[in-house]
């Protein structure tokens, strides 16, 4: 943000803008169709704001901001590792401040590889280097004692992804490499919706076991994969898969998920088909341009930040990591500041920086106003429960059907609706048309 500020900020590449947009307005569109428009504003803004902190990582580009970014990533990184395995109670799995092991870990994994990488291309005889050595290799090696303390088996696959992805970038060259990472991780997500429908009862439930065990993670699968098919060619709209879900559960699964615990199943749900040709569009464009990148302009950065960026793609295959705040906006700055910006001629600003600025601002905009419709619905929350609690009963019907005129399906508002109306009939002589209102409620 400072450096776009600062008017060194460059423009998007047409490309990114087209994918960015692209992404949006399908989350946008299954407004159309989906079983919880609530969840679906919701998820819109998500996706908006994690679009915005791509193009401002596009436009990145200048190496010093590069370098102070790289700098305070990996003691980002080294902090919370710390913090995390210093609160880690003897016999218990790291969580803070996560909450969850998993997610920690697929956060770790970002600065790890990018410190790794930056550790390894250092050149120790030259002057003042040998201390960003020695300062890489201890966040490199506190942030892998905080991944290993969170006892992820995920983390523990995408550590495995991301050597041989390196390998691989090295040995076949950038493109080739790039190309063969994303194609057998396409394939294995292919395989991970495919087999759990065609063999749900390969791995069965563990009784008492908790929702990491490979049978209940199997299941989800299994039950999510249905859903999918139930809801082709469109699913059932962003953020709407619990219902979805609900639908499918199987008998005898202690918990309802809320996620999918895959990604590309949790998009197929959601998205149907549109979400299919979108990924495999973004996945051929994002092979061409950062290939083309890493392989004219080798860097430290680009290389750890492609590694870290395949090593979170391996970790979403069996959980969901980019449905967590952190860990989807670290990864959309690490990949626009890989993707890089547009081309800049000789003479005159860089091409497309208008439409880059035009992108921004609406954005920005969008997310300012699909928080602000939330804010009122939260804020109607309050009022109608105040005045139901007054036993203005009226009034507090008034509020909570203003507020779900801003957020179709809001929980909250629907359960206050209920509450007033309900009371309203019985204390307020409302009538049976307040109870039939209640019961829609």
């Amino acid at each position: 943000v400072w450096a776009a500020v600062r008017g060194r900020w460059h423009a998007a590449s047409r490309e990114a803008l087209l994918l960015v947009w692209a992404w949006v307005a399908l989350c946008g569109l299954s407004l159309l169709w989906s079983r919880h428009v609530d969840a679906t504003l919701d998820g819109t803004a998500a996706v908006a704001a994690t679009g915005l902190v791509f193009l401002l990582g596009a436009g990145l580009t200048d190496r010093r901001a590069r370098r102070r970014f790289v700098f305070g990533f990996a003691v980002l990184g080294a902090t919370v590792a710390g913090f995390a395995v210093a609160s880690v109670q003897p016999g218990e799995r790291a969580t803070t401040p996560f909450g969850n092991p998993n997610h920690l870990a697929a956060w770790l994994m970002l600065p790890a590889a990018v410190a790794c990488l930056a550790t390894l291309s250092v050149d120790v005889g030259r002057r003042g280097r040998r201390e960003d050595a020695l300062l890489g290799f201890g966040v490199v090696a506190v942030t892998g004692a905080g991944i290993a303390a969170t006892s992820s088996l995920g983390a523990g696959v995408a550590a495995v992804v991301a050597i041989v992805g390196l390998a691989g970038l090295r040995r076949l060259g950038a493109r080739p490499g790039l190309a063969l990472a994303v194609a057998v991780l396409a394939l294995t997500g292919l395989g991970l919706i495919a087999l759990p429908l065609l063999a749900p009862g390969w791995l069965s439930p563990v009784s008492g076991g908790t929702e990491w065990s490979p049978g209940l993670r199997w299941a989800v699968w299994s039950a999510g994969a249905r859903a999918a098919l139930e809801a082709a060619p469109l699913g059932v709209g962003l953020g709407a898969f619990p219902s979805a879900f609900a639908l499918q559960r199987p008998a005898g699964m202690v918990y309802a998920a809320r996620h999918a615990h895959s990604e590309p199943l949790h998009g197929l749900v959601e998205l149907g088909l549109p979400f299919v040709v979108l990924s495999a569009a973004t996945a051929w464009v994002a092979v061409r341009r950062v290939g083309r990148r890493l392989a004219s302009v080798p860097s430290s950065f680009r290389g750890g930040a492609a590694t870290a960026l395949l090593a979170l793609a391996a970790h979403s295959l069996v959980d969901f990591p980019l449905h967590v705040p952190a860990i989807a906006l670290t990864a959309a700055v690490l990949a626009g500041a890989l993707w890089g910006g547009a081309s800049t001629p000789r003479h005159g600003a860089p091409e497309g920086l208008a439409a880059t600025r035009v992108s921004f601002a609406a954005l920005a905009v969008l997310c300012l106003a699909l928080a602000g419709t939330q804010g009122y619905a939260d804020r109607a929350v309050r009022r109608a429960a105040v005045s139901t609690e007054l036993g203005a009963f009226d009034a507090a019907i008034e509020i909570a059907e203003r507020g779900l005129r801003v957020r179709p399906q809001h929980a909250d508002l629907l359960r206050e609706l209920a509450r007033a109306s309900e009371h309203a009939y019985r204390f307020g002589a409302g009538g049976a048309e307040r109870m039939v209102r209640a019961t829609q409620a």
